[in-house]
């Protein structure tokens, strides 16, 4: 899972060299993030990039707004542009 997330986010990848990542300690938590977008976006990084392109037709429209925050926050580029054309 960790290193899904270091291949899919340079968030991740920066953070491959502390020991709280390492040890899979680390707790994310942002204000205003629902569980459920988490959720989404951890999916989204797990999707071949066939279904990626169809992603954002899928996910409940009330989480666009956060998924977009968190997108931009882990630096997952694609996913904040699709996000927020739907905005």
């Amino acid at each position: 899972h960790k290193s899904i997330l270091a291949l899919e986010s340079p968030y991740f990848q920066a953070m491959k060299g502390f020991k709280e990542f390492q040890e899979g300690k680390i707790e994310i938590k942002e204000e205003g993030i629902s569980y459920k977008a988490y959720q989404q976006v951890v999916e989204y990084l797990y999707l071949p990039d066939e279904k990626r392109k169809t992603f954002i037709s899928t996910i409940d429209k009330f989480l666009l707004l956060q998924i977009s925050q968190l997108s931009s926050y882990w630096l997952i580029d694609e996913l904040k542009c699709g996000c927020d054309e739907e905005l």
